[in-house]
């Protein structure tokens, strides 16, 4: 016998699940983390001068009248920022994933167990997003790659923070 699915039924249980008593907050992580990297992204913008920049790049000039120190500037300023939204949304997604882990047992979300032990995980999270990040660069040009990148971005973080596995045990379990 199959057993009976009802998309319907499970989409509405899991928003009344979400909107019971504040399980709603276990956005709020995520959401202050975007608000970070973009405001860290554009006040990096102003001070690598790339309204300046954009302007020189862009005009009818043959040869851009830009500094090599200028241009080194926006290439390390962009690394640190996007090592930075790394390091920023791994710790928020592992905070909202410990943190969810009570909620479906009817309980409260716990934040502080959450922060606690995304900060303990930091460090092996931050090596996993790097590697599943190179293995994305690396399987781009296949149909396949992207599924297996997302699969191990839905599955890996969760060993890592629930399992105790280090960054490489992760891939292989997901």
């Amino acid at each position: 016998m199959v057993a009976q699915f009802d998309a319907v039924k499970e989409a509405t249980d899991s928003f009344v699940k979400i909107f019971q008593k504040r399980n709603w907050l276990l956005g709020a992580p995520t959401m202050a983390a975007g608000f970070l990297i973009g405001i860290v992204a554009v006040i990096f913008l102003f001070i690598a001068g790339f309204p300046s920049f954009f302007r020189t790049v862009t005009s009818s000039n043959q040869v851009p009248d830009i500094s090599p120190a200028q241009v080194a500037l926006i290439v390390i300023g962009f690394t640190v920022l996007i090592m930075g939204a790394i390091v920023v949304s791994a710790f928020t997604n592992a905070w909202t994933l410990v943190a969810a882990d009570p909620v479906w047992l009817g309980r409260d979300p716990a934040f502080d167990r959450g922060f606690n032990r995304a900060a303990q995980k930091l460090l092996p999270l931050c090596a996993y997003y790097v590697l599943v990040g190179l293995l994305s660069l690396v399987s781009i040009i296949t149909i396949v790659g992207p599924l297996i990148v997302a699969v191990l971005m839905m599955y890996g973080p969760c060993y890592i923070m629930f399992k105790d596995r280090s960054a490489t045990e992760a891939i292989g379990d997901s």
